[in-house]
């Protein structure tokens, strides 16, 4: 129902005759005013899409209870991207350049929101994997503290990590070591820690050097069956 100042505007302004006539009308009226824009919401939410340049006050009456209607505002405010998040989060989908504030809210919401999003703030991807690390596989180019959060609550994550860290190919060997032959050009340093913590390593070294080749024969004498040409120490250190 349009209220008494509404109603009183009405008589002055032909603007507002029109749109508390049928809000549809504003799409006829160029450049309407604050209060027009809103008479004509308030009555009908949807002619949100015929205003250019809505206030944010109209456009945050237009998404409440129909957040859908964010399709038809070009430069959502923050405050009405956070308003439609709190009602639909998987609608920062549709939120071009969301801020880290929306993009955080939608993810806390619903973590799976992340594959959503195309650049996602560091704090955003934190807090996905934190909650799951599978969604780690979700962010192309996560930063190495994201890398460390996801392979430190689940090894197996480095699988969804192009080019790991250092540090975090030896976070997923301190987990895991079985874990390391799904490393791809891991680091000597990364090897030697692998091949320590578990001697049959080094049948996924190419190439061992041979500190790696002492560390396997040292963990087991046995593991000189997969070193394709072992050193004379290490042959020595066997023998």
């Amino acid at each position: 129902m349009p209220t008494i100042l509404e109603h009183l505007a009405a008589l002055f302004d032909k603007d507002m005759r029109a749109v508390l006539s049928n809000p549809r009308a504003i799409s006829m009226i160029a450049n309407p005013s604050a209060r027009v824009q809103m008479a004509a919401v308030r009555r009908d939410r949807s002619v949100i899409c015929f205003i250019e340049k809505p206030t944010e006050k109209v456009q945050l009456t237009a998404v409440r209870n129909a957040p859908h209607n964010i399709h038809f505002i070009t430069s959502p405010s923050e405050r009405v991207q956070l308003t439609v998040i709190g009602i639909r989060p998987s609608y920062v989908g549709f939120i071009p350049n969301p801020t880290e504030k929306v993009q955080l809210k939608a993810v806390e919401k619903r973590p799976e929101c992340i594959f959503l999003l195309q650049k996602p703030a560091e704090k955003v991807q934190l807090t996905a994997v934190l909650k799951d690390p599978r969604y780690l596989s979700a962010i192309r180019e996560p930063t190495e503290k994201v890398q460390l959060a996801a392979v430190q609550k689940n090894p197996e994550c480095i699988r969804h990590i192009a080019e790991p860290t250092e540090k975090v190919q030896h976070m997923a060997v301190q987990r895991s070591p079985d874990i390391f032959r799904q490393i791809r050009q891991p680091e000597e340093s990364v090897r030697l820690a692998a091949v320590q913590a578990k001697g049959e390593n080094i049948r996924y070294v190419s190439a061992p050097s041979e500190a790696v080749q002492l560390a396997a024969v040292r963990n087991d004498p046995m593991n000189i069956r997969y070193i394709e040409n072992p050193t004379e120490k290490v042959q020595s250190v066997v023998l």
